[in-house]
């Protein structure tokens, strides 16, 4: 049971990094843009801010539909690959 905890504790940065996809992954991004939002921007003006549809545009990504994921943010044609890039350093980093 010790070795398993410590296991844990040696490798938790790695787990995290392994489970963060699959729990974007599950987000619904075929929802309309009606939604309830916790975006600040959004409730206080009605328009979108430059974020807006980013988590569920990367939600798409992971899901392989890149139309869905432009349509949702044209931003994320810069800040998914980035994001990926970074993701994938940091997970060598914790591997190492």
């Amino acid at each position: 049971m010790a070795m398993a905890i410590r296991w844990l504790e040696d490798n938790r940065k790695i787990l995290f990094l392994t489970i963060l996809p699959i729990l974007v992954r599950n987000i619904d991004f075929h929802s309309a843009n009606d939604h309830f939002t916790f975006c600040l921007f959004k409730n206080i003006t009605g328009n979108d801010c430059y974020g807006c549809g980013f988590l569920r545009g990367l939600s798409a990504f992971l899901h392989l539909d890149f139309r869905a994921m432009i349509h949702l943010n044209k931003l994320n044609l810069v800040t998914i690959p980035l994001l990926l890039f970074i993701y994938c350093k940091e997970l060598n980093k914790a591997r190492n």
